[in-house]
Order: structure tokens, then sequence, then C-alpha cells
């Protein structure tokens, strides 16, 4: 073994345990019920401000070390954000709309895509997604949100427009994710759940969503 590939594992393996004890630590504070995370919302979805900007600009960064970090701050603000969402009125409504909300962007996306796509949306990075497909992607979420709604307090009038916003930002949780394997020269994100890529590639347009979702509703809450 190379002293590359030895120090490679060693950081992975430090990167691991960084991951689960942050993971942990979410969780502690995610249940702190006076605590106020209203403003690492703003943090959070500022990251992913920049993740876009990155991708807009052809890369995030190659370093083992960059990657690996990229790795953890797009895990456990997912993980965070969807705790806080769980802790709120009628969570379980919410995480069920939030869900609904990512489902219904990639199926759009690939349905509207595959119909009537032709434009490519970041060819180097996805070159089967289309602008098409990202819009028919923002409009079949539009109209899950609207059937989710049926299991929320918040008025659909408010959740549509969450909705769509939460939608476009899934399409970069899942462009980061392909960035990601690009960098570290692989195919798969894992091989932990066969034939689906890797738990990574289940969760890649959520790790993005969930945020924007939580910053939302709480801002619906705060002004309501």
């Amino acid at each position: 073994m190379g002293v590359g590939a030895s120090r490679g594992r060693k950081l992975k393996g430090r990167a691991e345990h960084l991951i689960l004890g942050l993971l942990v630590l979410a969780w502690w504070g995610a249940n702190q019920r006076t605590r106020d995370f209203f403003p690492l919302l703003w943090v959070l979805l500022a990251f992913w401000v920049v993740v876009l900007l990155g991708l807009m600009r052809g890369g995030l960064g190659n370093s083992r070390f960059g990657l690996l970090l990229q790795g953890v701050l797009v895990l456990v603000p997912a993980f965070f954000s969807l705790l806080l969402i769980r802790g709120m009125d009628a969570g379980a409504g919410l995480v069920f709309a939030l869900l609904l909300v990512v489902w219904g962007a990639d199926a759009g996306a690939y349905f509207t895509g595959r119909a009537v796509g032709h434009h490519k949306l970041a060819p180097q990075l996805s070159p089967g997604k289309t602008w098409e497909g990202f819009l028919g992607g923002l409009l079949l979420a539009a109209v899950a949100v609207v059937l989710a709604s049926m299991w929320s307090p918040i008025p659909v009038q408010v959740l549509v427009p969450l909705a769509v916003v939460t939608a476009a930002f899934s399409v970069v949780g899942d462009l980061a994710e392909s960035r990601l394997k690009r960098g570290a020269a692989v195919k798969d994100s894992g091989h932990l759940i066969p034939g689906h890529g890797g738990v990574l590639d289940r969760i890649d347009s959520l790790s993005a969503a969930a945020p924007v979702f939580a910053l939302g509703l709480e801002w619906i809450h705060r002004i309501w």
C-alpha cells in the first residue's frame, strides 16, 4: 500500500468519525426546544448558494480534503434540517410534504426531459438533465405539495412557492453530488444499496432541499 493510499484511508476514517459525531450533535441540538436555530438555517442556505455559484463557475475544488469537507457539509445540515422540520407543529406531515416535493421534482424532471428535453442543463456534470426537465420538475413539485397540503396546517398558496424554491435547490444537491463523484473519480457513491449507486445517490436532492424547506417553514411560522 502506497503512502498516498494510506493517508487517504486515514483521512476517510477521520471524516467518517467526524460525520458521526456531528450527526449526534445535530440530533442533540435539534431537540433543544429553547434554542433559536433560525440564523443557523440562513448559514445552511448560504452554503448551498455557494455550492450553486461554484457549480456555475465549473468546480468546487478537487483536493481530497476539500471533497471530504463537502461531503460533511452535505450530509449533516440535511439531517439537522429534517430533525427541525419533524419537531415543528404537524412535523410528520411537513416531512412528508418535503419528500413529495423532492420526489415530484425528480420524477417530473425525468419524464419531461425524456419527452421534450433538448437543452442541456449541466452537460459536464449530468448529461441527462435538461432545462425542459428542470421546469417539468418544478411543475410536478408544485402539484405534489398541493396534495401534501392536506396534511399541513400551512395554506397551499404559501406552500406552493416554497415548494418551487425547494425543488430548484434539490437540483443543486443532485448536481453537487455528481460533482463530488467526478472529483473522486467514482461512478457510484457507495455499494450499501445494490443497484442504486449508494445511499448518497438516493438522498442527493434531499440534502439541499431539506435546509431550504426548513428555513422557509421557520420563516413562515414567524410571520404567519
